[in-house]
């Protein structure tokens, strides 16, 4: 996994984990880890379908409150139920 996520993420201007499987959030931890360590700057995006990422964004909210997870990494994710909208905002950043 950790070689298939490092090749993903040296081909790629960003990365939009899917909803899925353990390995999805695994992914997005990994991604916000590396970001946040300043391994990589790329773009994080989620595609929100049917509230599935909510319960992980509530916890970032919650830390980046409490001062456990930084804001920046809480503002740094692009986040929309809509692909093409979501592509405009990673883009955008």
């Amino acid at each position: 996994m950790h070689e298939r996520k490092a090749t993903m993420c040296e081909l790629s201007c960003a990365l939009i984990p899917i909803p899925g499987r353990f390995g999805a959030l695994d992914e997005l931890y990994e991604t916000l880890t590396w970001r946040e360590r300043a391994i990589h700057r790329k773009i994080l995006g989620l595609l929100e379908l049917g509230g599935y990422w909510q319960p992980i964004l509530a916890w970032i909210e919650r830390g980046a409150r409490d001062g456990i997870v930084s804001k920046q990494a809480a503002r740094d994710l692009v986040v929309d139920s809509d692909p093409e909208r979501l592509l405009a905002g990673v883009m955008a950043k």
